[in-house]
């Protein structure tokens, strides 16, 4: 018979005990995930576990420090699956389908570790990411690194435009990010083969070097064009219509295409201000404005709303329409210009009856 040391006995004590740990781990991180940080309390975690709450406190000392470890775990794995990638014999094309789909297929569990450095981390429903652990945030750049590498393999392929890895590993994140808001809802949902192939088609498109896009889309030049506004908005809504472009254009047509543009290129003008200096004049998303046909015609009311609030109300226009993307950064007694149904239109702009800005409702 064996002789149990106290050495052995103390290494069988500590592997169970991490065993315990994953386990653990393992049922609170679907109550993460079902829940949401904020609404999850250490009781629920507790229950979950099948432990007393004595034990979670031991184990972790707090909730947020127990959401640091479930975090720490995800990372840990994305970047193995990083690493995997890389390692492997791909081509441009072939490295960034198997991008795609890695994070495709774990999305929602990767939310929890991305979610932390996205716009909805500014609403407080989540710790800082710095509060958690160094070891998060090194995560979260190392993690960018890798990305910008893989698709690098893509610049040199002449399918990307040089531009620096980190902003490719940002756009390839925007774009997956607002291609998983659309596909959300399950009658936008879509089978994983088709959701790859789309956020591929998009971000070829996205990132294509000048002279591939200077080919495929002629510039239209219009002599009576309107004159360049200058757009205020906050950086939350700026990230959110530029990832709505980057969808809309893979989703849409050659007409909706260079629509688009004119809305991209009114974005690359703007100007990115905290909520409070947005100027109260002036038209931002979500504003309530006074219409007036420089025709002679009635006058009419319309808010300015992404898409998904177009059709909650009559008076709603989205910003992807002519008559959307004419009123944004419209001020006050200008006079915007826009084509409907084959036809020019002048409004003018009368009044703003509401701008969330002004009225301090942010993030709407």
């Amino acid at each position: 018979m064996p002789r149990v040391t106290k050495a052995s006995t103390k290494a069988r004590r500590s592997q169970e005990r991490l065993r315990r740990i994953e386990a653990i781990l393992d049922t609170v991180e679907q109550v993460f995930r079902e829940k949401g940080y904020v609404a999850t309390t250490t009781e629920q975690i507790a229950q979950a576990a099948g432990v007393g709450v004595g034990t979670i406190y031991n184990s972790f000392s707090s909730k947020e420090r127990l959401y640091g470890a479930v975090i720490e775990r995800i990372a840990d794995g994305l970047l193995e699956e990083m690493r995997d990638l890389a390692s492997r014999p791909l081509g441009a094309e072939g490295v960034l389908e198997a991008l795609i789909r890695t994070r495709l297929v774990d999305y929602d569990r990767h939310r929890l570790f991305f979610v932390l450095f996205s716009c909805e981390q500014s609403s407080g429903a989540y710790p800082q990411p710095e509060a958690l652990s160094d070891r998060v945030v090194s995560s979260y750049y190392r993690y960018l690194d890798m990305v910008g590498k893989l698709l690098e393999r893509g610049v040199e392929a002449g399918l990307f435009e040089r531009i620096h890895p980190l902003y490719l590993a940002l756009s390839f994140e925007g774009v997956l990010g607002a291609f998983m808001g659309y596909w959300s809802r399950p009658e936008q949902s879509e089978p994983l083969d088709a959701q790859v192939r789309r956020v591929k088609e998009t971000l070829l498109k996205v990132a294509a070097p000048k002279h591939v896009v200077a080919a495929s889309s002629a510039a239209v030049v219009r002599a009576d064009a309107e004159p360049c506004r200058e757009i205020f908005i906050t950086r939350y809504d700026f990230q959110r219509l530029k990832e709505l472009i980057a969808v809309a254009r893979g989703f849409g047509n050659e007409e909706l295409a260079r629509h688009l543009g004119d809305l991209d290129e009114g974005l690359a003008r703007g100007r990115i201000v905290d909520p409070k200096l947005v100027p109260p004049d002036v038209v931002t998303m979500n504003s309530r404005v006074l219409l007036q046909d420089s025709d002679g015609g009635p006058s009419q009311v319309r808010s300015l709303v992404f898409p998904v609030d177009a059709g909650k109300s009559a008076e709603n226009v989205s910003i992807l329409e002519p008559m959307g993307t004419a009123m944004l950064g419209c001020r006050v007694g200008s006079l915007m210009q826009f084509e409907e149904t084959g036809r020019r239109r002048r409004l003018r702009i009368q009044a703003i009856q509401y701008q969330p800005e002004s009225a301090g409702d942010y993030h709407l």
